[in-house]
């Protein structure tokens, strides 16, 4: 019984593959705005009414990402994206994110396979007071790490 439920969800797997697979050329619209093919997207959500504290979070996420990696971010290999998860027009990639008020999303495209990575870490190291360069310098480096390997795995 174990072997043909095995061998049913074989096949129906492999038929749903090869219809997602399929396609009519004739129907895919051009995209002149698209990416380079292998490039890494930073996806920030926050809150524009937070505590200091997350609100020093989202501009050390922007500062590393926007000058530190700025020629990443020139040359179409990192791109930056930030959404308040306040507002209603933003709950569409909330969703898709399935992302809480707060969250740091680092996704990579290499030959067209997607991967998708929360860094919760970061929200161990948010600094109450903004003097603390322990804490900073912890959050900075897990933002840095994982920009890093994501930008390495693509080849950047």
């Amino acid at each position: 019984m174990k072997k043909i439920l095995f061998v049913l969800l074989a096949v129906i797997m492999t038929m749903t593959m090869c219809a997602c697979s399929s396609s009519d050329p004739t129907t895919q619209a051009a995209n002149t705005d698209a990416p380079p093919k292998d490039h890494v997207n930073v996806v920030s959500f926050y809150e524009s009414d937070a505590c200091f504290c997350l609100n020093l979070a989202q501009e050390w996420i922007r500062t590393i990402v926007l000058e530190e990696y700025k020629s990443y971010v020139d040359s179409g290999k990192l791109k930056y994206e930030e959404y308040d998860t306040t507002v209603s027009s933003n709950n569409g990639i909330k969703t898709q994110f399935d992302a809480p008020s707060y969250a740091l999303y680092i996704t990579s495209d290499m030959n067209g396979e997607w991967k998708y990575k929360n860094i919760a870490s970061i929200w161990l190291y948010t600094d109450t007071t903004g003097k603390n360069d322990v804490l900073k310098k912890k959050f900075h480096d897990a933002v840095v790490r994982e920009l890093d390997a994501s930008l390495n795995a693509i080849g950047a």
